[in-house]
């Protein structure tokens, strides 16, 4: 099986750090894990697919763990994928500690502004947008851009993504009477007006101007 036995668990995490390398050791396991939870974790999967890799997604949380000191990127992957998975399979509670802990993850190992960071607050918007949080997937969502537009610029696909998505997100808003949900965010407030105007321009917005960095 894939389960690895509490004391085994033990013993290679004192010897990693008895070696001059465990930091290198460490992150090509991770590097290794992230590779098979890819190959093998998937949001089509079926209840019977999970079913038949449970040993594995077991394995995979362990190395969550055994990294946490370390809030690698390749962690911050790990969760995204069982974000993806549990979303897929209706267990939204799992979804979103999943999904909260890969953007705990990139925060402390990369910063506030890093674009993982902005992947892991772009996925937590969507799940909010699917639960009809839209509040929280505004705010979630106009972080993401915020921090797209600052280090990819507005052309990038990544960057697009993000305004159409807060777009959706705000003209759902819009329509359902629900726009005192929406935050103060200079780029949701910029959005927010042009949908307003009386002939909205169907095309994106051009709101480079608005981030707030």
């Amino acid at each position: 099986g894939y389960g690895l036995h509490p004391l085994v668990r033990e013993f290679l995490a004192m010897q990693l750090e008895e070696q001059e390398e465990a930091g290198e050791w460490r992150s090509a396991f991770v590097e290794a894990m992230r590779a098979v939870a890819d190959q093998f974790l998937s949001f089509t999967m079926t209840v019977s697919q999970v079913a038949e890799v449970a040993p594995l997604i077991v394995h995979l949380e362990e190395v969550v763990g055994f990294d946490a000191a370390q809030f690698s990127e390749a962690t911050s992957s790990i969760c995204t994928r069982f974000t993806l998975l549990y979303y897929a399979q209706g267990l939204f509670g799992l979804a979103e500690e999943w999904g909260e802990r890969s953007l705990d993850i990139s925060e402390a190992q990369l910063g506030p502004d890093h674009p993982s960071t902005a992947t892991s607050l772009n996925n937590l918007a969507v799940f909010y947008y699917g639960q009809d949080r839209l509040g929280d997937s505004e705010k979630y969502m106009a972080r993401a851009l915020s921090i797209r537009l600052q280090a990819l610029g507005q052309d990038h696909p990544y960057t697009q993504g993000s305004i159409q998505g807060l777009t959706t997100i705000i003209t759902a808003a819009v329509n359902q009477g629900r726009t005192a949900e929406l935050s103060d965010h200079p780029l949701t407030q910029a959005i927010l007006q042009q949908l307003q105007q009386p002939n909205p321009d169907p095309s994106l917005p051009d709101i480079a101007n608005e981030n707030p960095h």
